[in-house]
């Protein structure tokens, strides 16, 4: 069991890393390209449509493939103490294999093609980052934790989001 807003937290410093290590590498080889005056604008007006439609996603439009709906039919955790806390990485070694591949991939393209293939990652970088934040919105609304994995105890909820209770602190 994973926060879910946590998950997305860490997939979106893993894009930030991804993106700064290929851009390093790759200018650092080949250079600044000539016309970094005339692409710096297009690649930020990408960056924000990729965020318009991140925020799409916080709606109830299923279309854009809203998770709103998702949170809202959350299932209650049976028994909280018995899942939580998640797990210490909540970012899968698949995903930082996957990670790795595809930074070496786009280093591989940035220097065989052209430089500007390593911002790819920047575009990916706007829905994980909308994502945890509308997360954590929802979670203050409605006072509770979003989880999502699975658990052994509710077989029910394979696939579904599970809410918990925040703890609070007890005084002895």
């Amino acid at each position: 069991m994973a926060r879910y807003a946590h998950f997305h937290l860490k997939l979106s410093i893993f894009w930030c890393c991804a993106a700064i290590a290929t851009g390093a590498v790759t200018f650092g080889v080949r250079g600044l390209p000539e016309n970094a005056e005339r692409v710096w604008p297009e690649c930020l007006i990408l960056v924000g449509w990729y965020a318009l439609i991140a925020l799409g996603q916080c709606t109830r439009f299923r279309l854009l493939g809203s998770e709103k709906a998702d949170f809202e039919r959350a299932l209650p955790l049976a028994d909280p103490d018995a899942v939580l806390p998640a797990p210490k990485s909540v970012v899968r070694p698949a995903h930082a294999a996957g990670l790795a591949l595809l930074t070496a991939g786009l280093v591989a393209m940035s220097l065989a093609w052209t430089s500007w293939t390593c911002l790819i990652t920047l575009m990916l970088l706007p829905d994980p980052i909308v994502r945890a934040v509308h997360t954590t919105y929802w979670e203050r609304r409605h006072g509770v934790y979003l989880w999502q994995g699975q658990v052994k105890e509710q077989p029910l909820g394979t696939g579904q989001f599970f809410y918990s209770t925040p703890r609070t602190p007890t005084t002895t």
